[in-house]
């Protein structure tokens, strides 16, 4: 009799807080669910025709079970403040959006031997203070902030034989996951999935990864400090690794599908060191911008490349590079800044035609020759270059046109063109052009045996 007082005050309490009017019909309607079920009758809760059991354990404080069926704990849950731990039958193949964001003292949640999960909805964990989770190997997809702002979560694990194939935009975002093991399974990584995750030092792709793509911001902000990129990889997103701080080494598999790298990609990460698989056919603006330790960047053979973008290196700590054949336009601003930078090279048979504005203003070259394929060098593109003494164009070069202030502020700089002519950058204030009649004499240079006196000139 005492058990049954127990279930009509639980009733009565619960029912009242969540608005059911018509309390002897819903407790009608829980006792036919709840007549051959084992548990009953124990202390028992109701809502959208759903079960849920509710027993004390003095150690774990409140265990909550959810009982065979798809059950979302939506709508009771900021009532159930006291549960621990979270048990889901089995029989359970989705966990609703939102159905268990914001529990404050919610830590851990197990999952039957054998469960059918496919998938866990948008919001299901976000902001609640789970601490650990291995998920079924049923799991098909965690949608959306799945488990965002999960303040203590430091474990997630995957059982093994996943079927995992899509972790969606921001579903570990600003966790405390210290490490991550992802199954081979798993073919795309959405945006911000593990982005702002500051505890994040390791990540382990499991072989044979069939990952395809890493998403927006994948892993931006977050501590990883090397990572190897599998062979099935052909995208990363933009930001994929910003602010990576920590991140000094990317290897990718041989054989890498790579075909694209998103702007900003490494944007002020800690990289030292970068070699690009000769798959890359796309590499985004600011794509290794400011990355103050990055002193050595190397293309693979017969790369595929045709253009570096608009602040590529900007900024950057390189202090040697070698351009590849296939680059045809170096992008404006793309060598910005780069004050280590003394030498550049390009690739034997190089096709490259435009050199963009600015595109090595502030530079540390010392001298530069440029390939015959040449044709544009932009405005202000080797500007306060301090220490550019010489820019050669080869005998043949298809030079058509240099910008006028395209060495402004290099006031050592002389330029030999095509011809074998030689000037300084005051002679070229105006620019030069193929088809131009030059009024300016010749003046001997340090470049053709003549006087050591450099002739200044400004814009």
């Amino acid at each position: 009799m005492q058990k049954w007082k127990i279930l009509n005050a639980t009733f009565a309490l619960v029912f009242g807080v969540l608005g059911i009017s018509s309390h002897a019909e819903a407790m009608r309607r829980l006792l036919r669910e709840l007549s051959p079920h084992p548990c009953f009758p124990r202390r028992v809760v109701a809502f959208e025709g759903k079960v849920v059991t509710l027993s004390a354990q003095p150690e774990e404080g409140i265990v909550f079970q959810l009982m065979p069926g798809t059950a979302t704990a939506w709508g009771v849950s900021w009532h159930l403040s006291s549960l621990r731990l979270l048990v889901v039958p089995a029989s359970v193949e989705i966990l609703g959006a939102r159905c268990f964001s914001y529990w404050q003292s919610l830590s851990h949640i197990a999952f039957e031997s054998g469960s059918q999960l496919r998938i866990l909805r948008e919001s299901a964990f976000a902001y609640s203070r789970l601490q650990s989770i291995c998920i079924p190997s049923s799991t098909e997809r965690l949608e959306r902030k799945c488990f965002a702002y999960c303040p203590l979560l430091s474990s997630v694990t995957f059982e093994k034989d996943a079927r995992l194939q899509v972790l969606e935009e921001s579903a570990f975002q600003a966790s405390c996951i210290r490490s991550m093991r992802i199954p081979t399974s798993v073919r795309v990584l959405e945006a911000r999935c593990f982005s702002e995750c500051r505890l994040l030092s390791s990540v382990i792709f499991e072989a044979p990864s069939q990952l395809q793509a890493m998403g927006e911001g994948a892993f931006a902000y977050s501590n990883v400090r090397s990572i190897l990129v599998p062979a099935s990889v052909e995208t990363l997103g933009a930001k994929c690794f910003r602010g990576c701080q920590l991140l000094s080494c990317i290897t990718f598999e041989p054989g890498s599908h790579l075909t694209s790298v998103g702007e900003q990609a490494f944007l002020r990460s800690g990289l030292r060191s970068f070699a690009l698989p000769a798959s890359v056919g796309v590499m985004g603006a600011w794509c290794f911008s400011e990355c103050p330790s990055l002193a050595a960047f190397a293309f693979a053979d017969h790369a595929q490349l045709t253009r570096i973008e608009r602040g590529t290196f900007a900024n950057s700590h390189l202090s040697s590079i070698c351009i590849p054949a296939s680059v045809e336009t170096l992008g404006a601003w793309c060598f910005y800044g780069c004050r280590s930078l003394s030498v550049t090279t390009f690739a034997p048979g190089s096709q490259l035609s435009d050199i963009e504005g600015r595109a090595f203003s502030n530079s540390g070259l010392r001298s530069l020759a440029l390939p015959m394929s040449v044709q544009i060098v932009g405005s202000t593109c080797f500007e306060c270059c301090r220490s550019l003494r010489s820019v050669t164009f080869e005998p043949g070069s298809q030079l058509e046109r240099i910008a006028a202030s395209a060495f402004s502020g290099s006031p050592q700089v002389w330029v030999v063109l095509p011809n074998g002519e030689s000037y300084s950058v005051g002679q070229l204030h105006r620019g030069w052009t193929s088809r131009s009649v030059r009024n300016s004499r010749r003046h001997d240079s340090p470049l053709h045996g003549g006087s050591s006196q450099v002739m200044g000139g400004g814009l």
